[in-house]
């Protein structure tokens, strides 16, 4: 089976007011110029990123140390009962 992909986007955000979104805000706070700059500090330094993320967001709970050896595991925490 073959898939045609319309190279035309559904929706394109507001140049205007692109720069007040949540990601906007979380990427000049990270010091990322774009967001292929965050996605590599993403997949570079996951431990520094979820962290990150996890502050950012005020996620209430108790943080842990991450341990991330691959990406599947690093979304569950260390220690995790779900964790495999």
């Amino acid at each position: 089976m073959t898939y045609a992909i319309d190279p035309n986007p559904l929706w394109r955000p507001d140049p205007a007011t692109v720069g007040d979104t949540r990601m906007a805000h979380f990427m000049r706070d990270t010091n990322h110029a774009c967001y292929a700059d965050l996605w590599r500090w993403s997949v570079d330094r996951p431990e520094a990123f979820w962290s990150k993320i996890w502050d950012y967001c005020a996620v209430v709970g108790e943080k842990v140390k991450a341990s991330c050896s691959t990406a599947t595991k690093c979304l569950v925490p260390a220690g995790s009962p779900r964790r495999g």
